[in-house]
């Protein structure tokens, strides 16, 4: 669906294997000869476990407590990503550490985490707690491979509902049940390329309005330019031959945010998903012109992702997540950002990747100790919002994310939480207690196989939200993509 590799929050997070840090997750499909269903089957054997001290392709660091005395409890924590992930990690044990628990974390640290999972099965070793990825945390709570958290969230006396945003919330719930922690991500917003708007003789966007479909339009029209310097609009306009595209998105929650914008739903409460609608027909129809009509959307079959291209200077415009901050600043972009542009109503989004308890861990208590402390607590948060790896969850953070040093401007940082915490924010299975369905990954997949014929020019937009219907209800239905998954 677009978002399942860089392009995505947690497919990642704020730190890249590019220059923010943020973990570049493969689809996950076939990976090294095993197939996604065969691992998944094999996670809950994750049950017994002598701790690894760093082999194959991970890594480990174990981080003793500040205090001495009876034994420590070991936490075997999965982490992925790159080094900048790594380190973030390390950094919020040791000062776990230094609040003096009798709990000792043994942080392991995978480049492909989902192969060094498919590893530690036969290994014997057992797993605590990991970083999952939003993507995948329906297919986890099916297989009973992790922990519903909302007994240790109700019998946690310092948490509280109201000091934490709601939205922070959407992308861990499975049958309105919370099964892990926000530790990566936050909100979506229209981000440009300062200099590029400049260039171009483009007012900057103005990060207190909405600006609508047509002024999108407009605007990607004056900054898209081919090779030549012509624009869409005038004669001689090469559309194989474009130096710069004016604006760019995903095909999952990039989508989505138009399609409900629109007026249209993806699922209902009832698990229908009427993008056969009308209104939602006219959003599949828009971000097709986007591409086939007024060309300012990079063509389709193009490999290159929107954040590769923004951050290269191709793209001017793109509507992405706040993880990328680190990756764009680290690029020494100019950037800022605006709110979600609008047709008939007032959409704005986001999402985090969250931490998880393994549900066949030995240590549980122990395990919610960390987790609480590395996603919930004050010092836990403070570490994550000032490494540009979350937009915080807690309330009492809002400042120090906004009055930040680095870049975007302030004015631009408050669009981030201005679109997290207004009652505009909506997220794909909101109204039906699961995130995407609990089917984010096949939804996705499925859909980019579906849309395909669309970008293509071969079926129309109605013919194809015929077909995003039926399909994707009967994948809620069965439990699986009723059509192979490239």
């Amino acid at each position: 669906m677009g978002d399942y590799c860089a392009d995505d929050a947690v497919c990642g997070s704020s730190v890249d294997s590019s220059a923010s840090g943020r973990p570049t997750l493969s689809p996950p499909g076939r990976s090294g000869g095993r197939s996604r269903r065969t691992l998944l089957a094999a996670l809950p054997a994750l049950a017994a476990l002598p701790v690894l001290s760093g082999c194959g392709a991970g890594t480990a660091t174990r981080v003793e407590p500040a205090g001495r005395g009876k034994p420590p409890a070991q936490v075997h924590f999965v982490s992925h990503g790159d080094e900048a992930t790594h380190q973030l990690f390390r950094r919020q044990a040791r000062a776990w550490a230094e609040e003096g628990p009798q709990i000792q974390v043994e942080i392991e640290h995978t480049a492909d985490w989902r192969d060094r999972l498919h590893a530690l099965v036969p290994s014997g070793t057992a797993v605590d707690a990991l970083f999952h990825s939003h993507v995948e945390t329906g297919a986890a709570v099916r297989q009973g491979v992790v922990e519903n958290l909302e007994p240790y969230l109700a019998r946690q006396r310092s948490f509280r509902e109201g000091d934490f945003e709601k939205g922070a919330w959407y992308a861990t719930q499975y049958d309105g049940q919370r099964w892990g922690l926000p530790w990566s991500g936050g909100a979506y917003a229209l981000i440009f390329n300062v200099d590029l708007l400049q260039g171009a003789n483009v007012p900057l966007p103005d990060p207190k309005k909405r600006m609508t479909w047509d002024d999108l339009l407009g605007i990607a029209r004056r900054l898209t330019v081919d090779a030549t310097g012509r624009h869409p609009t005038d004669p001689g306009f090469d559309p194989h031959a474009v130096k710069v595209h004016g604006f760019a998105t995903n095909t999952g929650w990039g989508l989505a945010t138009f399609i409900m914008s629109s007026g249209g739903e993806l699922l209902t409460p009832e698990g229908k998903v009427p993008v056969d609608s009308p209104d939602a027909v006219e959003a599949l129809q828009f971000v097709y012109d986007l591409r086939a009509k007024h060309h300012v959307w990079p063509a389709a079959g193009v490999a290159t992702s929107p954040s590769a291209d923004f951050e290269r200077g191709k793209l001017a415009m793109i509507y992405d997540g706040v993880w990328q901050l680190g990756r764009y600043n680290a690029a020494g972009l100019r950037w800022g950002a605006a709110p979600a542009p609008m047709r008939k109503v007032a959409v704005s989004g986001g999402h985090y990747s969250p931490l998880v308890m393994a549900r066949a861990g030995r240590q549980k208590d122990a395990a919610w100790d960390w987790l609480s402390f590395a996603c919930l607590s004050e010092r836990g948060q403070r570490l994550l919002v000032d490494a540009g790896q979350m937009q915080p969850t807690r309330k009492s953070l809002e400042a120090r994310f906004v009055e930040a040093e680095t870049p975007p401007a302030l004015p631009y940082r408050q669009v981030f939480a201005d679109e997290l915490k207004a009652g505009t924010l909506r997220v794909t299975g909101d109204r039906a207690g699961s995130y995407w369905g609990g089917y984010k990954w096949e939804w996705g997949r499925m859909w980019d196989a579906l849309l395909a014929p669309l970008f293509r020019g071969e079926r129309s937009a109605l013919q194809v939200g015929g077909d995003l219907q039926r399909h994707t209800e009967l994948l809620l239905k069965l439990g699986r993509p009723p059509v192979d998954i490239p």
